[in-house]
């Protein structure tokens, strides 16, 4: 069986952490010295290696060389971000900066590397910013659902700007979210999302206390997180595909493991202890909304051939 020697390191005495190419040179070379020296004085290969701590291999390549050995350079690796640098490069042009959307987006077009490859490379353009330290508020199963509105812009195939109320609600313990864009936002809107969302989650909530905005910081973060990570560089035929679009996002995440509970949104939901929906003769009352139309005269025209 042929002996293999582990791999041995140069000694302390001949190793600098500087990346100086002069100061590597320099002790190499009095590595070198000091081999040819050992070997002037009678020593033996074996005795050599073993007292510089080197292979005995490596102490005869620099005894046999004439002057220092030459470092072979090793072929460097493309990396995997490396073809789409441009498509990064333009997302953070247009002041798309976090990692999560950049990572999704470029996928989109066959990028097969991790996330972290992605934050690693967005580090240095990201702009700085502080955020002041909030203290985190949990709560028991069941006992609290938060909701909020917001404005987002949206962008349709045509390149216009639309603005379109969002109506967020999150379940507290499971993290489980409802999203829905709505056209306004008012008290009709409102609880026709409530009732989509309750329905979604598959019972009734409790509700956070009002004018406490230290109970809702969870449902404030999820606001801000739909307009920084599911609108960016998407467009949308209309409200309806938006909406769509939407279900498909938020579907996801409520399969994906959270960062706070180390669980998946839809695995905890089951614990909320929600009470059940009221009848569909209740709910219809808030599903339609009805107008008043005043009247308009038609004028009537009687032709004679």
């Amino acid at each position: 069986m042929k002996k293999t020697h582990p791999r041995r390191n140069i000694p302390s005495e001949f190793t600098d952490q500087s990346d100086s190419e002069g100061m590597t040179s320099m002790l190499r070379c009095r590595l070198v010295i000091s081999l040819h020296e050992q070997r002037a004085m009678g020593k033996s290969i074996r005795q050599i290696a073993r007292d510089s701590n080197l292979a005995r291999n490596t102490v005869r390549k620099y005894l046999r060389a004439e002057g220092l050995p030459e470092r072979k350079e090793r072929s460097k690796r493309c990396s995997k971000l490396y073809p789409f640098k441009p498509a990064f490069d333009q997302l953070m042009a247009d002041g798309v900066y976090n990692a999560e959307v950049l990572w999704e987006r470029i996928r989109e077009q066959g990028y097969s590397g991790s996330r972290t490859l992605v934050k690693d490379y967005v580090k240095p353009h990201r702009p700085p910013r502080q955020a002041p330290a909030v203290q985190r508020y949990e709560t028991k199963p069941g006992n609290q659902v938060q909701v909020d509105w917001g404005i987002a812009h949206y962008i349709d195939e045509q390149g216009i700007v639309h603005n379109a109320p969002v109506f967020v609600m999150t379940l507290g313990y499971s993290r489980a979210t409802y999203i829905e864009f709505t056209r306004r936002c008012d008290i009709r809107s409102f609880m026709r999302c409530l009732i989509n969302a309750m329905e979604y989650f598959g019972g009734v909530p409790k509700a956070c206390r009002v004018h406490r905005p230290q109970t809702k910081s969870k449902v404030d973060r999820t606001v801000r997180f739909v307009k920084e990570n599911f609108l960016p560089c998407r467009t949308f035929v209309d409200l309806g595909d938006l909406n769509a679009q939407a279900r498909q996002w938020y579907d996801a995440k409520n399969r994906r493991i959270h960062g706070t509970t180390g669980e998946r949104p839809l695995d905890r939901l089951p614990q909320e202890e929600q009470k059940s929906l009221p009848g569909e003769d209740t709910l219809a009352a808030f599903r339609f909304e009805s107008r008043r139309v005043s009247q308009v005269t038609v004028p009537f025209y009687k032709f004679v051939l």
